[in-house]
C-alpha cells in the first residue's frame, strides 16, 4: 500500500521538521537569554559576541548567522518586551468602563509589576536608547498616540484640567521613565512597585 508508506513518510518529514524548528525556536531564547543576562552583569559595553556565543553554546559564526551584533540582539530583547506591554495595554483598554486617566494609572501600575521582575533590563535599555529599531520606534509611536488619545478623553470628560494632551503626555512619560531609572539600580521591588503612586 504505497498510499499509506507516503503518509508515514510525509508524517515523519513534518515531525522533523517541527522538531527542527522547536530547536531552533530554543536555541535563539538560549542566546537572548544569554545576552540579557551578559547585558546585566557586564553591561552592553562588556559583553561580547564571543561571550554570548560561549554561553549560549554555539559558534561566534552561528550567532552572526542569525543577529548582525549585540546592538540587533538588544533590540530583538526590547522587542519582546514592547509586545508584553502592548499586551498589558490592551486587556486594560479591554476593561469596560475603564477610561481616560484611570486607564492609564491602571496601565502605568500593570507595567511596573512586569518592570519589577526585568528591572536590571531597564540600565541597559536607558544605555542604549536612542538606539532604538525602527520597529520599536513605530510601537511607540503608536502608544504614544494612543496614550495621548486617553489623555484627551480625560480633558474632555473634565477628569485634568484644560491643557494640550501631548504636552502632558511628554510631561507624564518623561517624568515615569526618570522615576523609573532612578529606582531600578535599588533593586528593591516594593520601591519599585510604588512608582505609579509617584506620578
Amino acid at each position: 500500500d504505497s498510499q499509506g508508506e507516503l503518509e508515514i513518510a510525509m508524517s515523519d518529514e513534518t515531525t522533523q521538521l517541527d522538531a527542527g524548528q522547536t530547536w531552533l525556536r530554543m536555541k535563539r531564547r538560549r542566546i537572548l537569554d544569554v545576552a540579557s543576562h551578559l547585558f546585566l552583569t557586564l553591561g552592553y559595553e562588556g559583553t561580547t559576541m564571543k561571550a554570548i556565543a560561549k554561553g549560549a553554546d554555539c559558534s561566534v559564526g552561528y550567532l552572526y548567522k542569525h543577529f548582525a551584533g549585540k546592538q540587533e540582539l538588544l533590540s530583538v530583547l526590547g522587542e519582546s518586551h514592547m509586545e508584553v506591554y502592548q499586551s498589558i495595554r490592551d486587556m486594560v483598554r479591554d476593561v469596560e468602563g475603564l477610561k481616560g486617566l484611570d486607564c492609564l494609572k491602571r496601565e502605568l501600575q500593570l507595567i511596573c509589576e512586569y518592570l519589577v521582575d526585568h528591572r536590571a533590563l531597564i540600565a541597559v535599555f536607558a544605555e542604549r536608547e536612542a538606539k532604538h529599531s525602527d520597529l520599536m520606534v513605530g510601537i511607540l509611536a503608536r502608544m504614544r498616540g494612543e496614550d495621548i488619545a486617553l489623555l484627551d478623553e480625560a480633558r474632555t470628560s473634565g477628569m485634568i484640567p484644560d491643557c494640550d494632551p501631548a504636552l502632558l503626555h511628554a510631561t507624564i512619560d518623561g517624568a515615569t521613565w526618570a522615576v523609573i531609572r532612578a529606582v531600578a539600580p535599588t533593586q528593591r521591588r516594593e520601591t519599585f512597585l510604588s512608582i505609579p503612586d509617584m506620578i
